[in-house]
């Protein structure tokens, strides 16, 4: 489809995940912005991202937000997919480069990259397949299929596993020069009472009471009065 440039919403908190797919965007050479929502969440949790520096290392515009409180949306919208500049790039090896070099030659032109395309034929996405045989020869496609199985072949695991754990290497690379981990300050109640569930010996009682007002909450005044008001008052 005919598009002007993508926007990958992130969540700051599982920032691994989010950059292993902008590295798959990376590889496709899609225009995009990298949005890191949920940032409050993020820092609450300890979590504080660069990024600036996280713009310059991956070569895309990067952009923090809140949406629940719609801040950081009107940056979004100012956002530039033409500052789109990759400077990460992924070398899987040898053996899989040479059969990317090989798949290349023998694939159509599209909106995406062919190298993009031709990784995921070698990592057996099936799904692809049918939408190239519209769109080449069914020899050409059959020799994709042989160079495939050649590359499975020469290894003990699922390619698609190796290109992963290569991007998810990478990933951990660029977290490491780009998130920092900071000092949260707790509220004093709410750092008491993680002091008092977590302890040894006052654990064991504080959970106790917990369940006993759960079980007043739920069975005593919901399931007793809560009903009864209902069946007497309501219906009655």
């Amino acid at each position: 489809e005919t598009y002007d440039g993508v926007i990958q919403v992130a969540d700051s908190k599982n920032l691994e995940r989010a950059l292993t797919i902008a590295l798959q965007l990376s590889e496709m050479d899609v225009p995009f912005v990298l949005d890191l929502n949920m940032e409050d969440e993020a820092l609450n949790r300890g979590i504080a991202v660069d990024t600036e520096g996280l713009s310059e290392t991956l070569g895309v515009e990067v952009v923090s937000t809140v949406a629940t409180r719609r801040k950081g949306i009107d940056s979004l919208r100012r956002a530039d997919f033409a500052k789109t500049n990759y400077s990460t790039s992924l070398d899987y090896g040898e053996k899989i480069e040479g059969a990317v070099a090989r798949v290349l030659p023998l694939l159509p032109q599209t909106k995406i990259s062919r190298r993009s395309i031709a990784l995921m034929l070698l990592s057996g996405d099936r799904s692809l397949f049918q939408w190239l045989g519209d769109r080449m020869a069914a020899a050409d496609l059959e020799k994709i299929n042989t160079i495939r199985r050649e590359v499975e072949g020469q290894f003990t695991e699922p390619v698609g596993y190796i290109l992963n754990r290569k991007r998810l290497k990478v990933a951990q690379d660029v977290m490491a020069l780009n998130v920092q981990r900071v000092e949260v300050k707790q509220k004093s109640l709410s750092r008491f009472l993680g002091n008092v569930s977590m302890h040894p010996v006052y654990g064991i009682p504080f959970v106790l009471a917990i369940l006993y007002l759960t079980y007043l909450f739920v069975g005593v005044l919901g399931a007793g009065t809560f009903v009864n008001f209902l069946e007497s008052v309501v219906f009655g």
